[in-house]
């Protein structure tokens, strides 16, 4: 019976523990809900986006300059290596999405926290005002990441001094491109989506906070 009664104990502290630990990040609110579906939202267009890209410009993950090295991998281990681009492309944007998701999700919630009468018409237009700038850096910050990425790519087309007709047509610009104009759509689509999910989540169901 002792063990039993020690076994109940332990597990009730780690119910404890686990209510803490979910209560210090956030828990599952309206807030991260709209978050999450915003984020997922955007993800989901930037992968579209690219795959469109793909199928216009003929460019796929076998363009990649490391091919030789990644094809020896799909030799010995089965690795797909075709899908390791777009795998790429989509991790580097789920941040900037998340990024400006979570921002704009809770701007929203604190501005319909200050005046609960606002409309739904209101709070959506509140909400598109605050995520524009959010918008625009963004995706100014995922467009200078990947061109720093770039750089020595860039830096030996400038060496070997390359034609210009040659350089734009490159693989690698190609990609660097695609990059750059996938995780934008998914960022600038992304963000009326996750103000309509919030004004339809906040409006009508949220208490006024007192701090």
């Amino acid at each position: 019976m002792r063990w039993r009664e020690g076994g109940s104990n332990k597990r009730r502290e780690l119910l404890k523990q686990r209510k803490h630990c979910k209560d210090m990040i956030g828990g599952t609110t309206r807030k991260t809900i709209a978050a999450t579906a915003g984020t997922v939202a955007g993800v989901v267009i930037a992968g579209i986006s690219a795959r469109l890209f793909s199928m216009a410009s003929g460019i796929t993950g076998y363009n990649v300059s490391d091919i030789e090295t990644l094809m020896t991998l799909w030799n010995t281990n089965g690795i797909q290596v075709g899908g390791l681009l777009f795998s790429g492309l989509l991790i580097s944007c789920l941040g900037a999405v998340m990024d400006v998701a979570m921002s704009v999700c809770s701007s929203m919630y604190e501005i319909y926290n200050q005046n609960l009468a606002m409309s739904r018409a209101r709070l959506f237009k509140a909400g598109m005002h605050v995520a524009r700038d959010m918008m625009g850096t963004d995706s100014n910050t995922l467009i200078l990441a990947i061109a720093g990425s770039s750089v020595s790519m860039l830096l030996l087309d400038y060496a070997y001094d390359l034609p210009y007709q040659q350089i734009i047509n490159s693989n690698n610009i190609g990609i660097a491109i695609m990059q750059g104009l996938a995780g934008s759509f998914g960022i600038v689509l992304s963000v009326p989506l996750t103000v309509l999910i919030c004004t339809v989540l906040y409006h009508g169901k949220i208490v006024r906070k007192n701090f």
